[in-house]
């Protein structure tokens, strides 16, 4: 293809007629010196790329261009002032590359002349090449063949053996050639050769063929006949695999009269895309092939501006789009699956119904209609409604109640209840809480609207409904339109549903926080029924309502508590005979009870707010960071040290440690006795101890130099166990 294309452009450049090369929009690929003078006529300076049928209107007939690109054919026409277009489609792997367009201009007065011989003969060359290149053009994936019919022999490529699968010591010849078409089609190929023979026209037929694996293919065999007068002698052609144009054709003609009626009929807007793939065949974005005027006067979105241009160009932010547009039509065009979706465009503020399909392999076609008065009118008369009328009263009046903290909870439960069954027009409403271990569910009140009573304290055990409760402390709300065939409440039927004849159920759970503490019933009976999303706002809401009064009771017992316990410790801390110091692990004073106050003889405030180094001693001052060290690692530590009162006067202490709290800086809590007494008891002993024992020794060396020295040391050591004796009492 490439070499012929040279070939054609070198004979092009030499001619002096108008020469181009256009593809299938009309831009211009390539273009001869005179093309360019008449384009520089016309004030342009380059042609490649330019709509050869906007610009040269006297040398082009786009409509001879386009029947060209259909036909495959060879198009001669006549255009004014005397002027011949010659249009010769080239092809590659049987589909059209482009269209080679040669303008001669033969008006009297008007033809170019060819100024030399070279130039003529090359003119004479160029249109023999654009004939014989209507056969030849097909060579990709085709084999050629030769038929002597005088002799009746056979010459058959490598690649026309090939193409049929034959092996290449095959002998050439009807035989063998029949012998691979298709039995539908066998006759017919027959007939179409001899028909070209007698009637002097170039063959051209369409067959299948059975390859030795089964497999069938579609042939385009083109052919021509030489003759010796009016005697046949020798027919020449080319057999062009066709198939997969063949399925494309197939596919086209039958979505052909339902593409174009939708064009020339609907009142929707209509959009055809094509898949564009990631080297894993995944879906990344989608090209804009075809549109019509509604889809324009619909999006906004104009053909001219967007015809061949991706979807993630024109519309940047579809990447975001929570639907997943591109893998959605990508599953469509992939897949061959249609589907409906309504959804609303931001970014156009339209409401659209979109309907998807696919054509054929890769494409997918759209279909909008706007729905955006229908939506709007619908979303008006919802808001217009009495049900929902009713709940914005109730939850008004539940917002604008007296206050129910504090208050006998069995009686808001009540109304409550009441009040949902006739708002949402079901049978039953209830309200159960978790027990304190979170094991079962209890009854605090259930409301039966046929009955119009109360009853109060069943239970449903955590255990007996294990899918139930996990789906209630995961889910919000749990909506089951038809309780026998869900899988989540599925648990209940033989038992709590088949009891009260319960066929559907709204419930919501009650939370505080992260913790569902209980859940609100709303539950029907009679035909399965379908619950709107606006009744399943109205319940959560509620249920906020009382999750909010339930927090608001417990906060209150919570803080009633704190009190008192608050008020037991401070009655305990102001009672104690030790001090007692709160500090961090910095050592930082963070609280004291008056005995500390008055072991030290500082004032509250003094102390609150300093350091412990304001009241140990320095030996003590030394310790901090190593007993600080051992509290936050075991968490306790007893010990006695010494404070300095603020008189300076020293106070000997026993202290006993305890970390109540790891967070932040930390908190420690720190119970101090006074020992300074017992200090000055044990010390006066340690003296006494030690006297008497001088003495002891004193007597026992008095002893050895006297009389009865047994005697008297057993009297001696009497004596000194009775002093050791009262000292102790003493102390």
């Amino acid at each position: 293809m490439r070499e012929t294309l040279k070939l054609i452009m070198s004979l092009g450049e030499a001619s002096d007629s108008f020469v181009i090369l256009v593809n299938l929009s009309n831009k211009i690929i390539w273009a001869n010196r005179y093309a360019d003078w008449v384009g520089k006529k016309h004030g342009v300076k380059t042609l490649k790329g330019r709509d050869a049928s906007l610009l040269f209107t006297e040398y082009y007939d786009s409509g001879s261009v386009s029947r060209a690109f259909k036909s495959k054919k060879i198009i001669k026409k006549d255009l004014q002032d005397g002027k011949k277009l010659v249009l010769t489609p080239i092809l590659k792997n049987s589909r059209v590359y482009g269209i080679l367009v040669i303008c001669k201009d033969d008006s009297s007065g008007k033809s170019r002349k060819i100024e030399t011989k070279e130039k003529r003969m090359a003119e004479e060359k160029l249109t023999k090449i654009n004939e014989f290149f209507a056969l030849a053009q097909e060579s990709s994936n085709s084999g050629s063949w030769d038929w002597d019919i005088i002799r009746n022999r056979f010459y058959w490529s490598p690649q026309f053996l090939k193409l049929f699968g034959m092996p290449k010591n095959t002998v050439a010849g009807f035989k063998a050639w029949t012998k691979s078409l298709h039995p539908e089609d066998a006759d017919m190929a027959l007939k179409r050769i001899k028909d070209a023979i007698r009637t002097k026209t170039d063959l051209d037929s369409e067959y299948r063929i059975i390859l030795p694996n089964k497999e069938i293919r579609w042939i385009h065999s083109i052919g021509r006949t030489k003759y010796s007068g009016s005697k046949p002698v020798r027919m020449t052609g080319l057999c062009i695999d066709i198939t997969e144009a063949k399925k494309t054709e197939e596919l086209i003609a039958a979505s052909e009269s339902k593409y174009k009626s939708l064009f020339s009929n609907m009142l929707s807007g209509f959009a055809l895309h094509k898949i564009i793939l990631d080297k894993k065949g995944r879906p990344v974005d989608y090209e804009f092939i075809e549109v019509n005027p509604k889809f324009e006067q619909m999006t906004g979105l104009k053909r001219k501006e967007i015809l061949g241009k991706r979807v993630t160009a024109v519309l940047p932010g579809i990447r975001n789009d929570p639907i997943g547009w591109i893998n959605k039509y990508g599953e469509v065009a992939l897949k061959r699956k249609g589907i409906e979706i309504e959804n609303y465009a931001k970014s156009l503020k339209r409401w659209y119904k979109i309907s998807a399909y696919s054509p054929s392999p890769g494409f997918f076609a759209t279909l909008f209609d706007d729905i955006t008065d229908r939506k709007n009118i619908a979303i008006t008369l919802e808001k217009k409604e009495s049900l929902l009328e009713k709940q914005n009263q109730f939850l008004s009046q539940l917002s604008k109640s007296t206050n129910t903290i504090g208050k006998d909870f069995l009686v808001v439960y009540k109304k409550i209840v009441k009040e949902i069954t006739d708002i949402m027009e079901v049978e039953l409403s209830s309200i159960w809480l978790f027990d304190e271990k979170n094991t079962k569910l209890l009854e605090e009140v259930r409301y039966e609207k046929s009955k119009q009573t109360y009853s109060y304290g069943d239970q449903l055990k955590v255990e007996d409904y294990p899918v139930y409760f996990d789906a209630l402390r995961k889910q919000r709300v749990i909506v089951s339109n038809d309780v026998l065939h869900d899988d989540i409440v599925r648990e209940f039927g033989k038992g709590y549903f088949k009891k009260f004849g319960i066929t559907s159920l709204l419930d919501s759970g009650i939370k505080i926080g992260n913790e569902t503490i209980g859940v609100l019933c709303i539950e029907h009976i009679g035909k399965p029924r379908i619950w709107s999303s606006e009744e399943q706002n109205f319940i959560t809401t509620v249920t906020d309502f009382l999750s909010s009064i339930i927090e608001a009771n417990v906060v209150m017992q919570d803080e009633i508590k704190l009190k008192e316990s608050e008020q037991k410790y401070k009655l305990i801390v102001d009672n104690l005979k030790d001090a007692l110091y709160v500090h961090d692990f910095k050592g930082n004073i963070l609280d004291v009870n008056d005995n500390a106050c008055k072991m030290l003889g500082y004032k509250r405030e003094e102390l609150v707010g300093s350091n412990l180094k304001k009241i140990d001693s320095e030996a003590n001052i030394k310790l901090i960071k190593q007993r600080m060290t051992h509290l936050i690692t075991e968490g306790s530590l007893l010990f006695n040290g010494e404070h300095i009162r603020k008189d300076g006067s020293h106070v000997f202490v026993d202290v006993s440690a305890v970390v109540i709290s790891k967070e932040g800086e930390g908190l420690v809590q720190s119970f101090v006795r006074d020992i300074t007494e017992k200090k000055k008891t044990e010390e006066e002993r340690e003296r006494l101890i030690r006297t008497t024992q001088e003495k002891v020794e004193e007597l026992e060396r008095f002893q050895s130099l006297t009389i009865n020295r047994e005697l008297k040391m057993i009297e001696l050591k009497k004596r000194i166990a009775e002093l050791e004796e009262k000292n102790e009492r003493s102390s």
